[in-house]
């Protein structure tokens, strides 16, 4: 998809259908919703949840005992960022304690793909 300038965007889904104009996806103006057909290899699927560890800039952790240690050594970028990767484990995501845990049933699974044919 390209904008006005040619310059292109990648298309943003849902394993979910979405509701239209869901204030916690559409911040602002009105949405579309498309069905779409998109073979799953050419869908990079995240947690939605643990996107905001990265905007925020922390670490994706395990539990409360690993925040506490990035805590302690003051939160070193390079050991932050390595945690990043972590996003796209859904079962590393999964194996977490319960306060922790990623959502099961797939409801905030984000994914992107870079064109719709």
């Amino acid at each position: 998809m390209r904008n006005f300038h040619g310059e292109c965007y990648p298309i943003w889904v849902w394993k979910r259908r979405v509701k239209r104009n869901e204030p916690a996806l559409l911040s602002s103006g009105r949405g579309v919703i498309l069905t779409l057909d998109i073979p799953e290899e050419d869908i990079l699927w995240s947690s939605f949840d643990e996107w905001h560890s990265i905007l925020y800039r922390s670490p994706i952790v395990y539990d409360e005992a690993e925040w506490f240690e990035f805590e302690k050594k003051d939160f070193p970028k390079d050991e932050v960022e390595a945690t990043w990767e972590r996003l796209f484990d859904y079962d590393w995501l999964a194996s977490r304690p319960a306060d922790w845990k990623v959502d099961e049933k797939h409801e905030w699974w984000q994914g992107v793909t870079p064109r719709i044919r």
